[in-house]
């Protein structure tokens, strides 16, 4: 299956700069097009009670030409043979001109640097990052480092719909980086119901946890040397801890939809990881079956439905 176009989201920073090498790398290695984007404040934006001594176009013309050389001068010091026509700029806010140019390229992947944020600003002052993958309907890769051929793939799976999606994009990347990869799942504690007079039995749910993850992920597993393990415990710790000591390089993970409010109110394992791994994350956004009672087989990294 040949690559869709990867975008990757650019700015001066080391971060910046550290999603166009990753980028570029990648599409080397996938034979896709690619595509650096760079987006600044759009002067338009402006409060209309403040009354600019200039033409708006001529100011946006300016303030985008602007940016262009700064980034421009960027690029060339970090990569130094960059191709400045793959370059683009767009005005506005960077999360919606990442969208409008994932649009635009129908890009499959988009790339971007992780920066870290204490929580305060993510939610107050913003993250491009956050809100890119709120925002998007295309697999995000966080880079913390480069992908380097040999490197270590971590997928934690849940079981439900996103597995064979999740999968699959895992293994694209598996197969150009010639990485190893391990399938993890997580066996959480049953939450208990306070007032309920019938409490789930956790002992009794385990068993069938292994042997449904036994029979969808390590029946399943193909002769590329992949691994597969189960643990118990809280799902971001559990991972946390793994990609530690697996010493991961890449942790690929499913969203699931859920929308802007539910991350805020209630947040989710996803969220969680975004926030406090340290290590490169590609999420993988996967939208919900239409029939509830579907269930996902995975085979090879194919999603079927029955």
């Amino acid at each position: 299956m040949s690559w869709k176009p990867i975008i990757a989201g650019v700015d001066p920073s080391t971060e910046g700069l550290r999603a166009a090498t990753v980028a570029r790398e990648l599409a080397s290695l996938s034979d896709a097009e690619y595509h650096f984007v760079h987006v600044t404040r759009d002067v338009a934006d402006v409060p209309a009670s403040f009354h600019l001594p200039v033409d708006i176009s001529e100011l946006r013309y300016r303030v985008s030409e602007q940016a262009r050389q700064t980034m421009e001068h960027a690029l060339v010091a970090e990569l130094p043979d960059v191709e400045l026509d793959r370059l683009e700029v767009r005005l506005g806010t960077p999360a919606l001109g990442l969208v409008h140019a994932a649009q635009d390229h129908e890009a499959g992947l988009v790339v971007l640097g992780r920066k870290r944020h204490i929580a305060p600003t993510r939610w107050f002052g913003g993250s491009t990052v956050h809100h890119t993958i709120r925002k998007i309907d295309v697999p995000i890769l966080l880079v913390q480092r480069s992908l380097l051929r040999g490197c270590r793939i971590l997928v934690p799976v849940d079981l439900s719909y996103a597995t064979g999606p999740t999968l699959e994009m895992a293994r694209r990347f598996r197969d150009i980086l010639h990485a190893e990869l391990m399938i993890l799942h997580v066996a959480e504690p049953l939450p208990f119901v306070p007032d309920a007079t019938l409490q789930l039995d956790e002992y009794a749910h385990y068993p069938a946890v292994v042997e449904e993850f036994e029979r969808h992920i390590q029946a399943t597993l193909n002769d590329n040397g992949e691994l597969a393990e189960i643990r118990r415990g809280r799902a971001s710790k559990v991972i946390r801890d793994l990609t530690t000591q697996w010493n991961a390089d890449l942790v690929v993970v499913g969203s699931h939809g859920r929308n802007w409010a539910d991350r805020v109110m209630l947040g989710s394992t996803t969220e969680q990881l975004i926030n406090r791994l340290v290590t490169s994350m590609l999420v993988v956004p996967v939208h919900s079956p239409k029939a509830a009672t579907t269930t996902v087989m995975v085979r090879a990294g194919v999603d079927q439905t029955t």
